[in-house]
């Protein structure tokens, strides 16, 4: 169980995915009993639902593979579709040996291929290779309700170089709103975008999550590094690194320690290039894209570390909070989307206290002096 969408657009495709794996047996020792989105890991409808995989793989900068289906099958299938290209063999005939040689009733696999004026998308399925501008697969695919808002939203002209990102926030956002766990599907999103000129991994990304009364909820981070999603939240209160394929196919997984603490250090510093804000009782998101500056004319974000945990301070513009706790810029039934452009109003760093002077510590925060 799982969901990937993929889709072309103009000379690029995309590619976004889930990261939940559903299993009949409970994974014991897992470390938390929450997703990075605080959802609950727990049995559903005879499955047990974990935030698990990364099911995107770079073959190379032209050829990226989305699956659905038993993890171990589709890494064999992968696994043959690598060997088979690395003798220099088209993509025409690889997906054909692969087709003919390793491919599972279980498994169906989305191929992208992008180099120069070429852009092509195939899916593999119960044997047949089928080419086309969109395909959806795994369990996702089969609710009515999340496949049709999926087509809605890619029916909005979203300006081109954010198009990854937003259908990235889309996707993680509605399956908070309609909470898909139990479908298998869920977990931390996250998707790749294929140009002629090469490949690129979605963009970084920061959440902060609202309830109806304002409140504050919870903050994460998402960055992909390496062919890795790492991420950190203030719900399960740890950092994890989804692997895939790429870091499981030789049965060993080696990560250098040294990698492992940067990753970690940067998601605490959490200097993204999209901030979304998000106040899930009312469907309402609002993408910024700050282009990693958290010191801005419209909003400004402080942290704070303690006890191996970081806590975060954002205070923003009331035109900013129309977005997500007013009508003022419209309601939808489904859910309302609004994208800001705002990184050229980057401000200058100013410290809590002297932010909190200047506004006639209207904040009444304590310990300031622990955020920076």
């Amino acid at each position: 169980m799982t969901y990937c969408l993929a889709w072309k657009k103009e000379d690029r495709i995309f590619i976004v995915a889930d990261s939940a794996i559903s299993t009949t047996e409970e994974i014991n020792n897992y470390g938390t009993s929450y997703s990075a989105f605080g959802e609950l890991q727990d049995k559903y409808n005879d499955y047990f639902v974990y935030e698990h995989e990364n099911k995107i793989t770079r073959i190379n900068d032209n050829v990226t593979v989305c699956f659905s289906g038993v993890v171990s099958h589709a890494f064999d299938m992968l696994r043959i579709f690598e060997e088979v290209l690395s003798y220099g063999v088209s993509i025409d005939e690889a997906i054909q040996v692969l087709n003919n040689s390793a491919t599972y009733s279980d498994v169906d696999l989305i191929i992208g291929y992008t180099k120069d004026n070429e852009t092509r998308l195939f899916l593999i399925k119960e044997g047949q290779v089928i080419e086309g501008d969109l395909f959806e697969i795994g369990s996702g695919a089969g609710v009515s309700k999340w496949s049709e808002s999926m087509r809605f939203w890619l029916g909005i002209n979203y300006p081109i170089e954010h198009v990854l990102t937003i259908m990235v926030v889309v996707m993680q956002a509605t399956a908070m709103t309609i909470f898909m766990l139990p479908e298998g599907v869920g977990g931390t999103f996250t998707g790749i975008e294929l140009t002629p000129e090469g490949s690129r991994w979605c963009s970084d990304l920061s959440y902060c999550l609202y309830n109806n009364n304002k409140q504050y909820e919870g903050f994460i981070t998402i960055l992909n590094r390496d062919d890795m999603v790492a991420t950190s939240s203030t719900f399960n209160n740890a950092t994890k690194i989804l692997l895939g394929y790429t870091h499981k196919k030789s049965g060993e997984i080696r990560i250098k320690s040294e990698r492992v603490e940067g990753i970690s250090n940067e998601l605490s510093k959490s200097e993204v290039d999209y901030l979304v804000l998000t106040n899930i009782n009312r469907r309402k998101v609002l993408i910024m894209y700050i282009d990693k500056s958290l010191h801005n004319h419209v909003f400004k974000m402080w942290r704070r570390d303690r006890d191996k945990k970081t806590d975060y301070m954002l205070v923003y513009d009331d035109k900013i909070g129309d977005y997500i706790f007013s009508s003022k810029h419209g309601d939808d039934d489904e859910m309302s989307l609004h994208f800001l452009d705002i990184h050229r109003f980057k401000a200058d760093y100013i410290s809590l206290t002297d932010f909190e002077e200047q506004n006639g510590g209207r904040g009444n925060i304590e310990n300031m002096e622990g955020y920076y």
